[in-house]
């Protein structure tokens, strides 16, 4: 399997680890992305603004909120690509990328 590291993402084992077997590779594997946008800034003062009862903003449909504040659909895009490519499984489920755009 090819290992596509993320800079960044490179970790070391917490102090007093150990190896105890070697992985088991039918064992499933769920992972969990959380993808942000270039407006991070703009939401938490809109979340600052309705937390102090600032009555100038309004609340938000479902879908205002992501196509304002969703990930960028390049990036949802290359998650999903690299994600199926990279599998050697055919049972991938990708939730959570309801944004159209």
């Amino acid at each position: 399997m090819p290992k596509n590291s993320l800079l960044g993402s490179e970790r070391k084992p917490l102090p007093g680890a150990r190896s105890i077997r070697k992985a088991d590779p039918t064992e499933r594997l769920e992972v969990t992305l959380v993808l942000q946008n270039s407006r991070h800034e703009e939401l938490q003062e809109r979340i600052r603004k309705i937390a102090a009862g600032d009555k100038s903003e309004r609340h938000l449909t479902h879908k205002e909120f992501d196509k304002q504040f969703g990930a960028d659909l390049t990036d949802i895009q290359a998650v999903k690509q690299f994600a199926v490519g990279s599998s050697q499984h055919d049972d991938i489920a990708l939730v959570g990328f309801g944004r159209t755009g």
